[in-house]
């Protein structure tokens, strides 16, 4: 098996991860707008609730992005901290923050799911606030939207952690690297099952905090560590492949159809053995050989329109921060119009309320993400002709 020694590999764009992220808000939208709605029994029935593993794919996606990006950099002797944490910084922030504002007056007005009224007092109110400014919202319980923000609290954490853990890897020894973050790996599932018990508060016991999440991350970063190491040998988009291409494209397909089939046919979103422990574990192996089979087999070629994943890809964080925020009047306009009694006529009110959130992220983007993007390439461009 032969090393690249290419370290640009996560600074190309693959149409394939569009797709993958164009899924998972599409899921995890789909998800939330669905129930809200009493739907005909069926399969579209069981997909709704199955959507919110789309933040399971998410989890994965980032790992495999910015693991990938830390273990390319660091093993160059690229990587730089200060870099790392200023570009996250004005990635995830100021949309963030500007998105608790938003909802924090929606919340206030009576407009959002949550209510002042629902709490003991306004400071209730703002001590939720400070956990969603700090992260925290994972690790206790909150009125202020509590069913969504939490997932970038974990994301947030593992920002934090990642690269301090991955430099320390990489710098230790490389071939090693993979063997640790698989370590690691076990290591999430064994504390899953150190917190099983028959009284575990399922949610934020075990769905919310990332002390039992993080693993599902750092599939993403073995994916990206395989995918950097092996990529000669795959041959993505490389001549003299491999012989044995074929059988390890194989192996993929099946590792994503096997373990995100199991998830969807046995786990569910409540406490349980299977859900507590190995849920999350058979996930994050599903969803990382998808990721890693659809960038092996080049599958970027068939998809179409390009265009459009590309698109719904590049706003996901924005419709990520605001879908939940706008999925409370649009149903509540759409359930005043119609009233939904086939899965043809729910399709079609998702596909308007998706459009919707989707012009929505796109006007906000530009409006309140752009202008620090702008900046951020400005200081990183100053930063690079400074070295």
């Amino acid at each position: 098996m032969v090393e690249t020694n290419n370290r640009v590999l996560f600074k190309r764009h693959y149409p394939e991860l569009d797709l993958v992220r164009a899924v998972a808000i599409t899921i995890v939208m789909f998800a939330h707008f669905g129930e809200r709605f009493v739907t005909p029994p069926g399969f579209l029935t069981k997909l709704i609730a199955w959507g919110w593993n789309g933040v399971g794919l998410f989890f994965v996606l980032s790992g495999f992005l910015i693991g990938g990006q830390i273990l390319e950099e660091a093993r160059s002797g690229e990587f730089s901290l200060k870099k790392f944490y200023f570009k996250r910084l004005l990635r995830i922030f100021p949309a963030y923050y500007f998105s608790l504002v938003v909802l924090g007056l929606l919340f206030f007005t009576g407009l959002s799911d949550g209510n002042i009224a629902d709490t003991d007092s306004v400071s209730v109110f703002f001590k939720d606030f400070f956990l969603h400014l700090v992260y925290l919202q994972n690790y206790f319980v909150s009125v202020l939207q509590r069913d969504l923000y939490w997932s970038l609290a974990v994301e947030e954490q593992f920002y934090i952690l990642a690269p301090l853990l991955l430099v320390f890897l990489a710098g230790r020894s490389w071939r090693l690297t993979g063997l640790w973050v698989a370590f690691l790996i076990a290591a999430g599932l064994a504390v899953r099952h150190l917190v099983y018990g028959p009284d575990i508060d399922w949610m934020y016991g075990v769905r919310l905090p990332f002390h039992t999440r993080f693993d599902s991350l750092l599939f993403g970063v073995l994916s990206a560590y395989l995918f950097i190491k092996y990529f000669k040998f795959f041959g993505a988009g490389e001549d003299g492949a491999s012989k044995a291409r074929p059988l390890v494209l194989a192996l993929l397909l099946a590792g994503a159809v096997a373990g995100i089939g199991c998830i969807f046919l046995y786990g569910a979103h409540s406490g349980g053995y299977f859900n507590t422990c190995w849920q999350f574990t058979v996930g994050g192996l599903g969803f990382s050989s998808l990721i890693l089979f659809l960038i092996f087999a080049r599958a970027g070629r068939f998809i179409y329109p390009k265009k459009f994943f590309s698109t719904v890809a590049g706003y996901s964080y924005t419709m990520y921060l605001y879908h939940y925020i706008l999925v409370v009047p649009v149903v509540k306009a759409m359930k005043g119009i119609v009233t939904v009694s086939s899965h043809a006529e729910f399709i079609v009110l998702f596909v308007i309320y998706f459009l919707i959130v989707l012009a929505v992220s796109a006007m906000l983007n530009r409006v309140v993400e752009r202008p620090f993007m702008n900046y951020r390439k400005k200081v990183l461009s100053k930063w690079t002709e400074g070295r």
